[in-house]
């Protein structure tokens, strides 16, 4: 596979330099700066964390987790084509499906029991809904962290403070942490 158009490459890590397919379309990954910007905040956060990647696309930030140690991802995404890719660069790279589940669904319809350490979510910027943040809060372990990209100022989301934001161009960067 060649870096070009249709190609993500992972920044960090046991995978890192190595190129996983986008799944074209509408779909617009999160590009390296930014993506590097974010794990190089959540690095030392990572191993052995269990870690839902929402809005997956090509699986490309819940690959960088993986790839920096986290013990488990649950990549969502409700684009059967974005579900075939997830699957193909999981597979392309060995990852066991011990530390992997992909997961056909919209995130406001996301029905989950268990709860997650961290979540990362880059949800489409001409489909944005701040409600479906609320739910994805609820997701989250005490003291979890919610890294959420959007194309606004960040929002208040009760039950969680905000610990930072960047903003990237039109993306902003926020980084959420559980109150509780």
């Amino acid at each position: 596979m060649k870096r070009g158009e249709g190609t993500v490459r992972i920044t960090g890590g046991e995978f890192s330099g190595r190129l996983i397919r986008t799944p074209g379309g509408k779909t617009h990954p999160m590009g390296d700066r930014e993506r590097l910007a974010i794990f190089n905040a959540l690095n030392d956060k990572l191993p052995g964390q269990v870690i839902l990647d929402v809005y997956a696309g090509s699986g490309a930030l819940g690959i960088e987790a993986l790839s920096r140690g986290a013990e488990k991802v649950v990549f969502v995404d409700k684009e059967p084509v974005a579900i075939s890719t997830i699957k193909d660069n999981l597979a392309s790279l060995g990852v066991p499906n011990s530390r992997s589940q992909v997961i056909k669904s919209a995130a406001d319809k996301l029905d989950l029991s268990n709860s997650f350490d961290l979540i990362l979510a880059d949800p489409p910027y001409d489909k944005y809904n701040p409600e479906e943040n609320i739910k994805l809060a609820s997701f989250l372990k005490p003291q979890g962290i919610l890294v959420l990209s959007h194309p606004n100022d960040p929002l208040e989301i009760d039950g969680l403070r905000i610990l930072k934001t960047n903003k990237y161009a039109k993306a902003h960067i926020t980084f959420y942490q559980k109150i509780n």
